[in-house]
């Protein structure tokens, strides 16, 4: 896996977390200059990446982190829209309105068997698919958006709800 800069990413997490450098170095056992290097443009190899942001525990950073080194889904970051929960929320409606409106099509191509979708229904499958990808990208920042509020990180949520999605066979246990 290659290294990546991440200094803009750094910057904002550390300044909503209020971590400073000395204490990432200490916590990761870097030097300061390296760590420095990071929020100044120098590529983070990933396994720094994984230590910064268990030091950080921002959900936000987690996310664009995971994005950059993996291709999951970027967080969402606008230079138009305010990142309220209100402003989210109207997003989030707007999103699920819209893929709800090609729901109808989109079952019906999934009801084909395979060799026998047309470039038509895959064109609807793919649209639809881009709809749930919108309204999850929205619902993964109202989730940060909380998680922000509550002080705790999305990752620390989830390793509590691991648990239950295993009881209700959403996941397969581990083992």
């Amino acid at each position: 896996m290659s290294s990546k800069v991440i200094s803009p990413f750094l910057i904002e997490a550390s300044g909503r977390k209020h971590v400073q450098q000395t204490h990432l170095a200490r916590e990761t056992h870097r030097a300061k200059s390296t760590v420095n290097g990071y929020f100044n443009g120098i590529p983070t190899p990933v396994e720094a990446m994984v230590e910064i942001a268990a030091v950080i525990n921002d959900s936000e950073l987690s996310q664009q982190l995971a994005y950059e080194s993996f291709g999951t889904l970027p967080n969402f970051s606008s230079d138009k829209y305010e990142e309220s929960a209100f402003a989210m929320d109207v997003f989030q409606r707007k999103e699920s309105n819209e893929r709800k409106a090609m729901k109808e099509q989109a079952e019906l191509a999934l009801t084909k068997l395979n060799h026998k979708l047309t470039e038509t229904d895959k064109s609807v499958l793919t649209a639809y698919v881009n709809e749930f990808l919108d309204e999850i990208l929205i619902e993964l920042k109202i989730v940060g958006l909380i998680t922000r509020k509550l002080d705790v990180s999305t990752n620390q949520l989830i390793k509590k709800r691991i648990p239950y999605w295993v009881s209700e066979n959403y996941l397969k246990t581990r083992g």
